[in-house]
């Protein structure tokens, strides 16, 4: 086999795998809570399913961030965000877990470009009920949120976390 079937193989099946993962869905949202964004061009304007509508970060701050909550826990598969700037922020994706935040592995975007972007997150395989997107500017933020949509599937399984009394082997 030339290398040039290999890749075309390897490409092929990653549109696959990742279709497969979390394919076209967008999980429903329950409520979204931003941080540094302007008021007159509110975080639901990014969520709403409209081009005519926008969400704008706040000139001056150094860093803006929205909370997506879902009605349940959901399996993240990744995120298309959609967004116009003049500062080309680093973007963060993050979990929370027993009220704490914790990164994706593969969410950080250094100095994102105008666009639409397909953030890949299927390879943590994290179940959630709420995520956080934060922006960092360069001194500082200015741009406007387009669109954002999390990718994935609401989870119907029930997770139990084990916490074990002590650990005993024999050598």
């Amino acid at each position: 086999m030339t290398m040039k079937k290999i890749t075309i193989i390897a490409i092929i099946m990653a549109i696959i795998t990742c279709g497969a993962l979390f394919g076209e869905d967008t999980i429903e949202i329950a409520e979204v809570k931003a941080f540094n964004i302007d008021p007159l061009h509110p975080v639901t304007g990014a969520f709403d399913g409209s081009a005519a509508t926008y969400a704008s970060f706040k000139t001056d701050a150094p860093e803006a961030s929205i909370e997506v909550c879902f009605p349940g826990p959901s399996l993240v598969g990744g995120m298309e965000i959609d967004f116009t700037t003049l500062t080309q922020p680093d973007v963060f994706i993050e979990y929370k877990e027993e009220g704490r935040y914790y990164p994706f592995i593969s969410s950080f975007r250094y100095g994102m470009q105008n666009g639409k972007s397909l953030i890949d997150l299927s390879y943590d395989t994290i179940v959630t009920d709420t995520i956080r997107i934060r922006f960092l500017g360069k001194p500082a933020l200015q741009g406007d949120l387009h669109e954002i949509n999390v990718l994935g599937k609401p989870s119907f399984t029930r997770e139990v976390k084990i916490h074990p009394a002590g650990v005993t082997g024999n050598i």
